[in-house]
């Protein structure tokens, strides 16, 4: 099994920058059923020797558990593997938008709510997305290819007057592409709102 998770968040809190990060790990998982009893082995490098160093670990575990254990499997049980690619792929893909205009969007409706009213005292507006690709192969017939996409928006407001304060917070998160993210709310409604 191959994952790969991109992860992306963009947050300003009072027109200040407060976190922005991109991240990404990949890995392969790998599981073996050998004389009765499983082994396990992972690897975050995809070059030819890990991938073959993890699939002897997990040979070599999957034996050493087998000789230890007295409730082995006898069968897998049968079953109709999925073939072929599944996901979300959305029209309008995260990918399509870069991170200069996801930035844009966030800094745009976090000042929003604080032109609003003079009684708002801090607003802190933010958006992440995971971006998820697998594929798993397995000898008893699997072979698949799954991709999708999570989105989220969030946008809060915090309003103090004679020394309450009350703070009010929209969000949105949804699997799939990006104009879904905001098919029922535009960013500015959800500021408004807020």
């Amino acid at each position: 099994r191959y994952h790969s998770r991109r992860s992306n968040e963009v947050r300003i809190c009072n027109g200040e920058m407060e976190e922005l990060k991109f991240t990404k790990y990949s890995g392969v998982g790998i599981r073996v059923l050998f004389n009765g009893a499983w082994g396990f082995s992972s690897s975050s490098s995809l070059d030819q020797e890990s991938l073959s160093t993890a699939m002897n670990d997990a040979i070599a575990i999957a034996r050493v558990s087998s000789s230890g254990s007295r409730n082995k499997i006898s069968k897998l049980g049968g079953a109709n593997l999925a073939h072929g690619k599944f996901g979300n792929y959305a029209h309008d893909s995260l990918d399509s938008h870069s991170p200069e205009e996801k930035v844009k969007l966030v800094k745009e409706t976090e000042r929003i709510p604080r032109s609003y009213s003079t009684i708002i005292k801090s607003a802190i507006c933010a958006y992440r997305e995971i971006i998820d690709e697998k594929i798993i192969v397995t000898s008893d017939g699997a072979a698949v290819e799954i991709s999708d996409m999570k989105p989220e928006f969030r946008i809060t407001a915090v309003a103090s007057r004679n020394g309450e304060a009350v703070s009010a917070t929209e969000s949105v998160g949804i699997t799939g592409g990006w104009q879904r993210l905001f098919q029922r709310k535009t960013p500015e409604e959800m500021a408004t709102r807020a």
